[in-house]
């Protein structure tokens, strides 16, 4: 389907144009995401390169860690 003041664009235009027109059009019938949809896909960039030095550095894994961790399965599986 070609839309009304495209029609010169698309007869000049290369296969990846094309692609690209047709990757635009679908785009714009996507429902627009929410603020609160934006926010929870953020990557925390500081907390994981936070992490990923800790666990190199061998001080990320700690008993209290580690208990906090079992007596939470031991709370999910005791429901069950």
């Amino acid at each position: 389907m070609v839309r009304q003041g495209m029609t010169c664009l698309l007869e000049t235009a290369t296969p990846a144009h094309v692609t690209l027109a047709r990757r635009s059009d679908r785009s714009r019938n996507l429902s627009p995401q929410t603020a609160e949809e934006r926010k929870r896909e953020q990557v925390r960039w500081d907390l994981v390169n936070r992490v990923r030095a800790e666990i190199a550095a061998g001080i990320y894994e700690t008993e209290e860690k580690w208990e906090q961790a079992l007596d939470r399965l031991l709370e999910d599986t005791d429901g069950r």
